[in-house]
């Protein structure tokens, strides 16, 4: 890799590859950077340069004669012809980079369903207590005095939550369209009257008994909001003023982030295991009281940090080091917008740094050296994927595959409505109205790891 220093230029090369990739206010929808992107679902870099940097991955499993690779390295099937699973690894498609090593990416592994229950419990549970939110840091505005004001946006109930705010600012945003739509239906012609009162913008508002204050006002409110979410922590707390966990400070984690997390850590373990070549570079970091391939193939999903963004989000160049168990790997699930997301180096000087386009659906593993590597989110993509190419439907999940995994984490009573969690099959007409419409405008990103 080559510094930032040897390549020219006062900014590291995190930070320049951030400005290079980051959003533009003027043009939100830019895609004049497509071309260097690493697109895993297509196997190529958008067309570019980058494209003979994605190689596919095998996993070596015991030689049981059950679980051999077919001689054109796809996945397995059975007799029937339905795609075999085995219960601690993913056998969908999963690449790496070259310049990367221990970082894998399963594109389009987790199928549209599950994505919506994993996507539904994030923004109805993974954000209510006993979990932490930044929500819990904000200093709770005064009580107000008058009914009306009692009934402004921003102003909760106790038992309010999350997910009810949602619903209750969508309502409201609906509303306050429709009065601007009504407001601008009594235009005043001043030219035609010049008796005519001098109106601003030549519009009456409308003044309604208990209207609602508007955005600008509410974002500037200290009152829960779910605008303001940003982060949820689940399992140990990290405590963000002290940079460190503390045992004592943890709630549960859910059972379904449990499940999926373990079943692609220990797929790349395995591939890190099972590597042959020797080098530094191909087996992930052992801790020293590894004993066996048993302890290196072992996870223990005990913390989980979920990101909610919206469509001026970023999240700066940064690396995961302050847990203990450093040989484990981070398993970073994506949902709602797509994003670019960059993957460096050791340091922030280190070159290349690979923009990497990250669909919903799509699973990252940093595992061995990249496990420390610098990375962070450049910007979402405005609109969802009717702007992107498709994917290569050859190069990523097949719905078998897709659906071993769903088969996999469904507790047994799955088929009666209820999956991991709580989460409901079904969903409510207004709950499913308002889950579309945020994650329309958001991406959740939700990265779990071993603590200890």
């Amino acid at each position: 890799m080559l510094s930032a220093t040897e390549q020219g230029g006062n900014t590291n090369a995190f930070k320049q590859a951030q400005i290079k990739h980051r959003r533009q206010a003027e043009n939100p929808y830019r895609l004049d950077d497509s071309n260097n992107w690493i697109d895993f679902g297509r196997g190529t870099g958008g067309g570019g340069r980058n494209g003979n940097l994605i190689e596919s991955c095998q996993v070596v499993v015991p030689s049981t004669g059950l679980h051999d690779e077919n001689a054109d390295g796809g996945p397995i099937t059975g007799d029937d012809g339905g795609v075999r699973f085995h219960d601690d690894y993913y056998e969908g498609p999963i690449y790496t980079l070259s310049g990367a090593p221990g970082f894998f990416f399963a594109p389009q592994a987790l199928h549209p369903d599950l994505q919506r229950w994993i996507s539904f419990a994030a923004v109805t549970k993974y954000c209510e207590p006993p979990h932490v939110t930044n929500i819990d840091y904000l200093v709770p505005c005064p009580k107000k005095s008058s009914e009306a004001e009692e009934n402004t946006t921003f102003t909760n109930r106790d038992e309010d939550t999350m997910w009810s705010l949602w619903k209750k600012e969508l309502r409201e945003d609906d509303q306050r369209q429709y009065d601007k739509k009504e407001a601008n239906s009594c235009r005043i012609d001043t030219k035609s009257n010049s008796n005519a009162p001098k109106i601003r913008g030549s519009t009456i508002t409308i003044q309604q008994q208990g209207s609602q204050p508007n955005k600008k006002n509410c974002k500037n409110s200290n009152n829960k909001s779910f605008q303001k979410l940003t982060w949820a922590t689940m399992g140990y707390h990290y405590d963000w003023t002290s940079r460190a966990y503390h045992p004592e400070v943890k709630s549960d984690m859910p059972k379904l982030i449990c499940d999926l997390s373990k079943l692609f850590a220990t797929t790349a373990l395995r591939v890190l295991l099972s590597s042959t070549s020797g080098t530094d570079n191909s087996s992930p970091p052992r801790s020293n009281n590894v004993r066996n391939d048993d302890d290196v193939l072992s996870y223990d999903p005990s913390a989980c940090i979920v990101n909610y963004y919206n469509e001026k989000s970023l999240m700066g160049g940064h690396r995961d080091d302050l847990e203990y168990a450093l040989d484990k790997p981070i398993v970073s699930l994506s949902f709602g917008l797509p994003a670019i997301f960059l993957l460096g180096g050791p340091t922030k000087e280190d070159t290349p740094i690979f923009p990497i386009l990250v669909r919903p659906g799509d699973v990252m593993i940093m595992a061995g050296p990249s496990r420390l590597y610098y990375h962070g989110m450049a910007r979402l993509l405005p609109r969802g994927t009717d702007l992107l190419p498709a994917v290569d439907r050859n190069r990523v999940a097949s719905l078998p595959q897709q659906l071993a995994v769903m088969d996999q984490l469904m507790l047994p009573d799955g088929a009666s409505g209820q999956s991991h969690d709580g989460c409901c099959n079904q969903l409510s007409p207004e709950d499913d109205t308002a889950l579309q419409s945020y994650l329309c405008n958001h991406r959740i990103n939700i990265n779990v790891r071993q603590v200890y």
